[in-house]
């Protein structure tokens, strides 16, 4: 249980608190008298939210509050030693104690490779659904990471009848989180038998049905009219360098990963669930990942003849991967939301929009301390959101580790190989659609799945 000196200590490094008269006193009753004092700008505004929203969470009474030209300069709380260090835990979430120091500062002068890959997957996805013609077959992410997947004989020559839900797990690389998702709604929608066990103790046995197996025979055939107009939409040159390129980025990747970009969970836009697991630097390479995240090592040759989009969509995983090992923030909040997110915070809808941030701290920026909304309802007008001390941090470091990233990639594969596949993207850019993403939105493809429920 932490004391009043590491309480005044957290609070003397948290940006925004005024050092000289923020600090924490042991009371006679044996509660802490936590004084937040806040400097006049905007991180002294943000602080305010941030330690407001944490006094709320655990229910610590005000005892004073100052104003100053109408913004509190002052709160003084009332800390009971039992929470104590749940306080001390989550300000120094919300701070930048525990983070790398910045990277040596890099401007972005072109667009960013990631951006490039993300589009070039969005044009593909917008190929195949235009074939697909809004019928009910399935949706390009779960054809490839889960009807595909669901083939028990790719995965078992030997088994032609079904699957545990365990090798499903190892042959989807999606976490189990994710997987009891997918496995609940495609039985929902009565492509999918989860029988209670095949009798080895490994759980519950997946088996399509035949309504399944036909819509894989049709995602199957989609994905050959999505490709044929992608050969049409590009030169057919461009596509073939595009793919030869890939394949070499993808095999050099000693994991496997998921056959369509897709985050950890519904909830979870991280590409492998952060690093509970720390990376393990091998040989093989293991990347740092969740609890839930599954390890299978990728087999020599295993990109040669991969789909285009499969391609595209394990290059942007990798690269999410290398960019959140440099232990700042995750590439798609970074790239989605926070580096768009000024000092003096944007509106509530836009944040919304951009990073989910729903204003009730129950988000998942809100969670996780990277940003506050200002107090209110959802009748509140003009509520704004602002970046914790966190997720300025994160803001801040993102440009030089996207750039250390890509730097990082020329040392590993090659910086000839490197320009080859930028040159050859660029050269395609004119042809991708229009508002094609910068960063693909890997949870979407969960909340379309689970809308077509009966």
């Amino acid at each position: 249980m932490p004391d009043a000196q590491a309480l005044h200590d957290m609070l003397q490094h948290f940006d925004g608190l005024d050092v000289g008269r923020s600090g924490a006193t042991l009371m006679p009753d044996n509660t802490f008298e936590v004084r937040c004092a806040f400097v006049g700008s905007l991180h002294g505004y943000a602080a305010e939210l941030v330690t407001r929203e944490i006094a709320g969470l655990l229910k610590m009474p005000c005892l004073h509050e100052r104003l100053d030209s109408g913004r509190v300069a002052e709160r003084r709380y009332r800390l009971e030693r039992a929470a104590s260090g749940d306080f001390l835990r989550r300000m120094r979430y919300a701070s930048t104690l525990p983070l790398l120091k910045l990277p040596s500062p890099r401007r972005l002068e072109r667009v960013p490779l990631v951006a490039l890959l993300s589009r070039a997957l969005a044009t593909f996805e917008a190929d195949y659904d235009h074939v697909r013609s809004g019928d009910v077959s399935p949706s390009l992410p779960v054809w490839a990471n889960c009807l595909v997947s669901l083939d028990p004989v790719s995965f078992d020559p030997s088994n032609a009848a079904g699957m545990d839900q365990a090798d499903f797990g190892a042959a989807s690389i999606l976490s189990t989180r994710a997987e009891r998702v997918v496995v609940r709604d495609l039985a929902a929608q009565g492509w999918l038998d989860v029988l209670p066990t095949r009798g080895r103790g490994k759980g519950r046995y997946l088996r399509l049905t035949s309504m399944g197996i036909a819509e894989r025979g049709r995602g199957a055939a989609l994905v050959r009219a999505a490709s044929q107009r992608c050969r049409a939409r590009f030169d057919a040159a461009d596509v073939s360098r595009l793919e030869r390129l890939l394949a070499q980025v993808v095999e050099g990747v000693a994991v496997q990963l998921p056959a369509h970009f897709t985050s950890y969970g519904p909830g979870d836009g991280s590409v492998a669930g952060g690093s509970f697991v720390p990376a393990d630097p091998g040989p093989p390479p293991i990347p740092a990942h969740g609890a839930e995240w599954p390890v299978v090592l990728r087999a020599p040759g295993n990109a040669a003849g991969l789909s285009v989009p499969s391609l595209l969509s394990q290059a942007l995983t990798a690269f999410a991967i290398d960019y959140q090992a440099a232990g700042f923030s995750g590439l798609g909040e970074a790239m989605q939301f926070l580096r768009h997110v000024p000092d003096a915070g944007m509106e509530l809808p836009r944040a919304r929009k951009l990073g989910a941030v729903t204003g009730t701290t129950r988000s998942t920026p809100e969670r996780h301390l990277t940003a506050v909304a200002e107090p209110g309802t959802a009748r509140t007008p003009r509520r704004r959101v602002f970046l914790s001390p966190k997720g300025r941090r994160f803001r801040d470091a993102f440009p030089a580790v996207l750039l250390n990233t890509e730097d990082a990639w020329s040392g590993k594969y090659g910086s000839g190989l490197m320009a080859d596949l930028y040159s050859t993207l660029e050269t395609m850019e004119q042809d991708f659609i229009e508002d094609a993403p910068d960063y693909p939105d890997g949870t979407r493809w969960f909340r379309e799945l689970h809308a077509r429920n009966p």
